[in-house]
């Protein structure tokens, strides 16, 4: 049987931040920079670069000003081994910066 290169023996956590709506980062590691490009869009650069753009991506977001409005994330995309964009949208479907987020990345080492 042969070890899977993506086995938890090959696996790190490389990277985490929690920030607010407006791109704020309030408590992260190895977080260089975040954007808010438009309504729903965050762009989260690392620091230090994963070895290679399979990670994966796990993020939650909510927002404390309504009830329901939260849903977490309607998508996401490996720009490169160091960035990555998050999609979010409300129950409605439409796109909306949810109040608090957070995310984390999982990847090779």
């Amino acid at each position: 049987m042969s070890t899977s290169v993506f086995g938890p023996e090959n696996m790190a956590h490389i990277h985490w931040v929690n920030f607010t709506g407006a791109g704020s980062a309030s408590d992260s590691f190895n977080n260089s920079s975040i954007s808010d490009p438009s309504t729903g869009a965050f762009s989260v650069t690392m620091s230090q670069a994963s070895d290679s753009d399979k990670y994966c991506i796990s993020y939650c977001g909510m927002d404390t000003t309504a009830a329901s409005s939260s849903r977490g994330i309607f998508g996401s995309q490996i720009n490169s081994t160091s960035q990555y964009t998050l999609n979010t949208r409300n129950p409605d479907g439409n796109e909306k910066d949810q109040a608090h987020n957070m995310t984390t990345v999982v990847g090779g080492i």
